[in-house]
């Protein structure tokens, strides 16, 4: 009488999930190595943003990786180092743990966040506070660095639930900040 054993574990390994992929990259250039981070190993945002920062700025590209039960999620957020980026107002939204600004003017609490990204991702109605059809479109993202990381993960992941459950396939770049927005005074 013969008995295998191999084979039930070759059963057991190839009935295992494996994790979807899901990319949110951005501008880059292609000759740069990309560098993983994973956020469950930082401590705080503003330690996620120093960190992201000095690989950018450094000459290689910081991508935040962040796991969930069933998907692994890569995000390059848009980093400024000496270039000057040239934008509207009406393109970024600025996502905090509570509340969402756009266009500097408007307050939105955060239960408002589907809504929000879908003027901001789409403007179908052609709302001057979005962005027109043919600009960028920026998420910005802040939080306190006195609160965990947990709390930026989860807002972060709060975003891409709704930005899939948009179905939304246009480019889009996310924004770590620390700073809020920058005032233009017109003299």
């Amino acid at each position: 009488m013969l008995i295998s054993c191999g084979n039930k574990n070759e059963e057991a390994k190839t009935s295992e999930i494996k994790k979807s992929k899901q990319s949110f990259l951005t501008y880059r250039e292609v000759s740069k190595k990309l560098v993983d981070i994973d956020i469950d190993t930082i401590s705080n945002f503003k330690k996620l943003q120093n960190i992201s920062e000095k690989i950018n700025c450094g000459g290689e590209i910081a991508v935040i990786k962040i796991e969930t039960k069933n998907t692994t999620y890569r995000i390059q957020p848009l980093m400024f180092c000496t270039d000057i980026f040239d934008y509207k107002l009406r393109e970024i939204i600025y996502i905090n743990p509570d509340s969402i600004i756009v266009n500097y003017k408007l307050s939105y609490p955060i239960t408002d966040l589907k809504m929000i990204l879908k003027k901001h991702l789409s403007n179908s109605e052609n709302d001057e506070n979005y962005p027109k059809q043919n600009e960028q479109r920026l998420i910005s993202i802040n939080v306190d660095s006195k609160k965990p990381i947990e709390v930026t993960k989860n807002l972060l992941l709060e975003v891409i639930s709704n930005v899939n459950e948009l179905n939304y396939k246009n480019n889009f770049s996310f924004m770590f900040e620390d700073k809020g927005i920058v005032r233009v005074i017109n003299e």
